[in-house]
């Protein structure tokens, strides 16, 4: 009931306006760029002015997800890009005014109905415009609810990113947040023009050289801890520069990280400035790296998380590493106090056997 609420108050206000901006988080991915372009292809579709406004362009393998009418926008002023004209925002993917960059610096100034659809745990409280709900598994996977509880006709050029997205997002229907309702909203889209092969193989299988130079640097750092639990990455900018790649070359690495045989947490360090890093987590079995990112500002997801600390590299290492391991140890504390009928004043080894 409370969805529903949520899809016919942001219908009035999107079906009433005439001039709407979209925007996404820094360093936008598939989930984020697609809800926007399939956002824009409804819009468009009932001669509503619709422009994508983000604080950095597209990685290169996901801008095809845009249509030449609504192409994706960099944010360069108030002024320049025109915004005392809007009417309405959406912000998509990005659950605090600080993930917008550059754009959240001006959302004081537009005075204007702001709508959010998001999937991630909310950091600031929720008005009757808000569609958020952490239990889905993609915020493409949102829009294409709000856009089926609307009644609104989904044509290719809105079904191809939305799946975009919600695959983006699920590791093609891989990771545990795909639900019973992500795959029927899949099969939708897929019934609607969505030739899922050659989508995979422009997100997924076209890697430019620098990156796959780049990725053979970084995984021969890989640093392993903690029994086996821990492996990290840290990329700095000569790294960067070396191989010729971009800060988006490093989209799925921390993945990778995650991959390895009895590894609970995957972390990945890129120094985005002199005081400036940038940090991506990834787990499993429930380890929860949202908390862990949360105690540096970030946050996002149980299994996959961020956060940016303004510090040198060398530190954010330390620092966000140290914090790793408190929360490994408090975990494994939490194992060995849960072991069933274990003799008075005895202790375990880790893996169960009695010492």
């Amino acid at each position: 009931a409370q969805e529903q609420a949520a899809c016919r108050a942001i219908g009035n206000v999107l079906e009433g306006a005439t001039d709407v901006v979209l925007t996404t988080h820094v360093n936008p991915d598939a989930d984020g760029l697609g809800a926007e372009a399939a956002l824009a292809g409804w819009l468009g579709s009932r001669g509503i002015r619709t422009r994508i406004l983000n604080a950095d362009p597209p990685p290169r393998q996901f801008a095809f997800l845009a249509t030449d009418e609504v192409p994706f926008g960099v944010f360069r002023s108030f002024e320049e890009d025109g915004l005392a004209s809007v009417d309405a925002l959406v912000v998509l993917d990005a659950n605090s005014a600080e993930r917008l960059g550059a754009v959240g610096t001006v959302l004081p100034r537009l005075q204007v109905p702001r709508i959010r659809i998001d999937h991630h745990v909310a950091r600031e409280p929720s008005g009757p415009l808000d569609l958020v709900d952490p239990g889905v598994s993609s915020t493409s996977e949102l829009v294409y609810r709000l856009l089926r509880a609307l009644g609104a006709a989904i044509p290719p050029s809105v079904a191809v990113p939305l799946y975009a997205g919600i695959a983006f997002d699920t590791g093609f229907f891989r990771y545990a947040n795909t639900t019973r309702e992500t795959l029927l909203a899949a099969a939708d889209l897929h019934g609607r023009g969505v030739g899922d092969a050659d989508l995979f193989s422009r997100m997924f299988e076209t890697r430019s050289v620098e990156r796959m130079r780049l990725w053979g640097r970084a995984l021969s750092s890989l640093a392993v801890e903690f029994d086996g639990q821990l492996v990290w990455m840290a990329v700095d900018r000569a790294l960067l520069d070396g191989t010729g790649a971009g800060p988006e070359d490093l989209d799925g690495l921390v993945e990778q990280g995650r991959l390895v045989e009895g590894v609970l947490v995957s972390v990945l360090f890129r120094e985005d400035g002199a005081e400036r890093v940038k940090v991506s987590f990834r787990s499993k079995e429930g380890f929860d790296v949202n908390a862990l990112a949360g105690r540096f500002g970030g946050g996002g997801h149980v299994n996959a998380a961020g956060a940016t600390l303004e510090m040198p590299l060398a530190r954010a290492v330390a620092r966000v590493l140290e914090e790793a391991r408190t929360a490994l140890e408090a975990r494994a504390a939490e194992g060995r106090s849960a072991e069933p009928n274990a003799p008075s004043g005895s202790t375990t080894d880790g893996r169960g056997t009695w010492t």
